[in-house]
């Protein structure tokens, strides 16, 4: 496979199926949530809306972290592959593969450039965990670390700092 075909494959592995399907990845309606985000952003519109409705701000929220977990998990598992295997053919194979190893991992895909056969058990590892991951869920791994915290009564001052 070329790797221009490889990246266009990450990229949608990463995505992955639509809800209430058994595809894996952060689905469809992640990332369509995020580009209407990014779209209320770029009109500067205070709210977030589809098709005539407003999207509440916990949708908006679990969109931006379902995101940013498999995101992280992402980054950090390929570090520790790419670290864990530099002198071994899976390293020598290039990053990409391994990138593609393990989305296709936490995407349950069930694709495979063919380096996991000679993979360390460490990478096997890594790659069963992000296996568990996606196949339980982003958010509900990270609700299953998380703290349960009571809704406080105090709220306070909102600041604005500086992005971008």
């Amino acid at each position: 496979m070329h790797d221009s075909s490889k990246l266009l494959s990450v990229m949608l592995m990463f995505i992955g199926g639509s809800p209430a399907g058994t595809a894996g990845g952060i689905k469809t309606s992640t990332i369509a949530v995020l580009f209407l985000i990014t779209k209320a952003l770029i009109k500067n519109r205070s709210d977030v809306e589809a098709y005539g409705k407003r999207l509440g701000n916990s949708i908006l929220r679990k969109a931006l972290a379902i995101f940013l977990i498999g995101l992280t998990a992402l980054i950090v598992a390929v570090i520790i592959i790419s670290i864990n295997e530099q002198n071994t053919l899976v390293g020598q194979s290039g990053f990409l593969n391994q990138l593609f190893e393990a989305v296709s991992a936490i995407g349950t895909v069930g694709l495979s450039t063919g380096i996991t056969g000679n993979a360390s058990d460490l990478t096997l590892i890594v790659l069963c965990i992000l296996m568990f991951m996606g196949r339980v869920g982003l958010l509900t791994i990270a609700f299953a670390f998380g703290s349960k915290s009571e809704e406080s009564y105090l709220k306070y001052p909102e600041e604005d700092i500086l992005v971008g």
